[in-house]
């Protein structure tokens, strides 16, 4: 059985991390995913302890990531962070963004894109988160056969 869990640079979860990396903590059997805002100086830190990247939004951050992970030797698994809100406080591409990022990645022969994630903004009613999710969803369709191209052939 294979436990996972996420974690994201909020103060509790970085102690944890911090102690996870620092062998503090006992990871035999864990796999972790990074979940949240990840800075390309912090990507080295990083690349051989998680087996996910749940926020790539930049082609810099990309390509960081892709250094890091051929240096290991491994392909990262990412998501592409996706704002959905258009909120401009956070982080995330904008939906119109999306197709030429996607477009952008194979150059990057060290990731594989699994995805899209998305954090819908704070909403009155339970019923209008679903507008957020549903966009999410139709990009995801959008960019299935994408997806599969993209990690079955190379556009070098």
């Amino acid at each position: 059985m294979k436990l996972r869990l996420s974690i994201s640079p909020c103060p509790n979860d970085t102690f944890m991390f911090d102690a996870m990396l620092n062998g503090r903590i006992d990871c035999e059997g864990l796999e972790f995913h990074f979940i949240g805002t990840l800075q390309t100086n912090k990507v080295k830190y990083i690349i051989d302890k998680v087996k996910m990247i749940h926020s790539l939004d930049s082609l810099k951050l990309a390509a960081e990531i892709d250094k890091q992970a051929k240096k290991h030797n491994i392909v990262m698994d990412v998501l592409v962070e996706v704002n959905c809100g258009e909120e401009e406080n956070k982080s995330g591409l904008m939906p119109s963004e999306v197709e030429a990022f996607c477009l952008a990645l194979p150059k990057f022969s060290a990731l594989r894109l699994r995805g899209f994630m998305t954090m819908a903004p704070k909403c009155e009613k339970k019923e209008d988160y679903l507008k957020y999710f549903q966009q999410l969803i139709l990009i995801e369709h959008l960019f299935l056969n994408l997806l599969q191209f993209l990690n079955n052939h190379s556009l070098q």
